[in-house]
């Protein structure tokens, strides 16, 4: 799902190198999850199976919904994006892989990093340890390399079954 050229799934300026949280959740991220709520009460879909990855501006999506709701998600791939440290505990009970480019100059790499840290310090209660990939010469498009079938982002996100 593509965000409006004029909204953000979160209300942040990810281009800073650190913010208070918590996050604002933006009010097309509360459409997106009402609209996503609403395939799987009327759709068959298997909700054991159900991922979640977004880049740039849907990194930061990414890493707050499954902090919000930590539950819906079999895994999550958020790519050079940013999150609330806090969320840390209930993001170590899900699958993660993010990905972020080192020579970033739109999203520092340090907001990847410190998820990562955040989550790693609460100890991880997922079945399956954080990942993290850090591209050496990779600027802000980490999603190129990262969605492209040799990497192995996709294959790992789509063997991961949410925990019941």
């Amino acid at each position: 799902v593509q965000c409006a050229n004029d909204d953000k799934w979160v209300e942040v300026e990810w281009g800073q190198t650190d913010w208070t949280p918590p996050l604002t959740v933006s009010r097309a991220m509360r459409m997106l999850r009402a609209a996503a709520g609403a395939v799987v009460a009327h759709e068959p879909i298997d909700e054991d199976r159900i991922y979640l990855t977004g880049l740039s501006m849907g990194g930061f999506g990414c890493w707050q919904w499954a902090g919000a709701q930590p539950e819906a998600f079999a895994a999550v791939a958020p790519l050079c994006g940013g999150g609330d440290v806090d969320d840390a505990p209930d993001l170590a009970r899900l699958p993660i892989w993010a990905v972020h480019g080192a020579l970033d100059d739109a999203v520092p790499v340090g907001h990847s990093r410190r998820m990562i840290e955040a989550i790693r310090a609460v100890g991880t209660t997922s079945h399956v340890p954080p990942k993290y990939t850090e591209l050496a010469d990779v600027g802000h498009d980490c999603w190129t390399p990262a969605y492209e079938p040799a990497f192995g982002l996709l294959d790992w996100m789509f063997a991961q079954r949410r925990s019941s």
